[in-house]
């Protein structure tokens, strides 16, 4: 599997735990559903894509922290190229002021705790 394809299936993991998580506080009573309306503004603690500092973003009762993405492993990717563990920030933004994305970011000196190390 190639790179892009890691990185979306990653991707599509971290949506799939949000979803689980979600279900799981509604079905547990600490997510009730009333028949008020839901919260439909995303709000992001850093302003959109800040990849030097760690944020939030939150639409409803679902939320994501920005984190490093680690791979179990280090692996070739071409002449003297290697992915190194925690190399990917997963950035969480809103768009449009209603949507919640989400952007795999690679940070050039590597990511920790949920943002890129800055150069000094």
């Amino acid at each position: 599997m190639n790179k892009k394809g890691s990185v979306a299936l990653i991707i599509l993991g971290i949506v799939a735990v949000i979803a689980l998580v979600g279900l799981i506080l509604v079905f547990t009573g600490k997510g009730s559903v009333t028949g008020n309306a839901l919260a439909t503004s995303c709000t992001d603690s850093d302003n959109g894509k800040n990849y030097k500092s760690r944020g939030s973003v939150g639409l409803g009762i679902s939320s994501f922290e920005d984190t490093c993405l680690r791979f179990p492993s280090v692996s070739y990717d071409g002449p003297g190229n290697f992915v190194k563990e925690g190399l990917y920030l997963a950035e969480g933004y809103c768009e449009n002021g209603n949507i919640l994305r989400f952007d795999v970011y690679t940070c050039p000196r590597g990511c920790v705790n949920g943002a890129c190390i800055q150069d000094f």
